[in-house]
Parts: structure tokens; sequence; C-alpha cells
């Protein structure tokens, strides 16, 4: 994903809203707020992960990998019970892991 185009100010409001939009959609905290949609609790973080903890992250990484998504599962981490460590990637990326992490929660 190339990082938006900068215009010179006046110079087409909309490409310049484009280019927040564009932003936004590559931050940490756009992916936890898709998490908390599906209903988890993801930590707060500012690194280039997020940490999501779910009831059985061993089943429901399995469920991810089959389809063709890679996260890290981590099971009984102390305080915080299972999780699934995923990685920030392209807004695509992402919007590919959430369907999948969707679909492996039911």
């Amino acid at each position: 994903m190339r990082p938006p185009q900068r215009r010179p100010v006046g110079e087409g409001a909309h490409g310049d809203l484009t280019g927040l939009v564009d932003a936004a959609h590559r931050t940490p905290a756009n992916r936890t707020e898709c998490l908390r949609g599906l209903g988890l609790q993801p930590l707060e973080s500012s690194a280039n992960f997020v940490l999501a903890p779910v009831s059985d992250s061993r089943q429901i990484g399995s469920r991810m990998v089959t389809a063709g998504v890679a996260v890290r599962v981590l099971e009984n981490l102390t305080g915080i019970g299972d999780a699934l460590r995923i990685s920030i990637g392209p807004w695509p990326m992402m919007e590919e892991c959430l369907a999948s992490l969707e679909v492996a929660l039911q």
C-alpha cells in the first residue's frame, strides 16, 4: 500500500481527506476498534500488533490457519489467559484477517 500523496494546500480537498482516511486505516487503534466490534477486548497497544484475549486460542488460531490467515497463538498468559497476537499489516490483509477471525469465533 502506498502512502497518501501530499497535495498543495487548496488542491482537491477530497484528495486530502482520502489520504487521512487511508492513514487512519493503518493505525493500531483502528484495528483495536475492529476487534472490539467482534466482541473481543484487545489490550491497548501502540506496537505493530494487537493482543486479543480469547476463550480458546489454539482452536481459534487453528481455524484461522485453515482459512489461510496466520496469527500467533498464546496460551495461559499470566493475568490474561489465552490470546491471539495479531500483527498490523496493510488494510486489505487486515480485512481478510478480521473476516477469518469473525468466522473462527463462531
